[in-house]
């Protein structure tokens, strides 16, 4: 099973740049993520991008605050026109407009 880490930083136009690594590949890799719905908060739904090797994914992820602890926030990254996760975790925002927080394969 992959598992990782990860940061999000909340941009002026609601989107999302990062950083992420995981026990799969060390290497420090970029991801961006675009809001779907134009809202600038992390509470959301977004198209996201990221490159492994020599290939580009672009997925869904939705970011959502924990029903069990409203400082926790849960994201889910599943491929387009599927319900199907890929990848799940969990985050806190350290300082304002960073999220960070793990990951791993659904």
């Amino acid at each position: 099973m992959t598992r990782g880490f990860f940061y999000f930083r909340l941009t002026n136009n609601g989107n999302l740049v990062g950083e992420f690594f995981n026990d799969a590949d060390t290497s420090i890799r970029t991801e961006s993520a675009d809001t779907i719905n134009n809202e600038n908060r992390f509470d959301n739904s977004y198209l996201s991008t990221w490159r492994e090797g020599n290939t580009s994914e672009i997925v869904n992820l939705n970011i959502r605050i924990s029903d069990s602890n409203r400082r926790v926030f849960d994201l889910v990254w599943f491929r387009n026109n599927e319900d199907i996760a890929i990848f799940r975790g969990q985050a806190i925002e350290i300082e304002e407009n960073l999220l960070s927080g793990y990951y791993f394969a659904s």
